[in-house]
């Protein structure tokens, strides 16, 4: 988002869209049905599961102050029931 850096597994990284990761596998319910994402971020690493399988992980992301978003690639989508969760050290 916004030329965010990430470094992943390269046979991962689509060539004609350098920001563009493809995920380690499917795990999403069927259309209607709700997800669970947990997204957790330490550092500069980044780990994706849904529900419950980890679809995507990087590192190299950059640590900068600002919002936290939230984003749809082409299709309605509703969120509820997000927290916020520090990272116990």
């Amino acid at each position: 988002m916004d030329g965010a850096i990430l470094d992943t597994d390269p046979s991962r990284t689509d060539p004609q869209a350098a920001n563009h990761r493809a995920k380690m596998k499917a795990a999403e319910k069927p259309a209607g049905e709700w997800n669970l994402y947990q997204i957790t971020v330490d550092g500069g690493w980044v780990l994706l599961k849904v529900n419950g399988e980890v679809v995507n992980e990087g590192t190299g992301a950059d640590e900068v102050a600002g919002k936290i978003a939230l984003q749809s690639e082409g299709a309605p989508i509703e969120f509820r029931n997000i927290r916020l969760t520090p990272i116990q050290r």
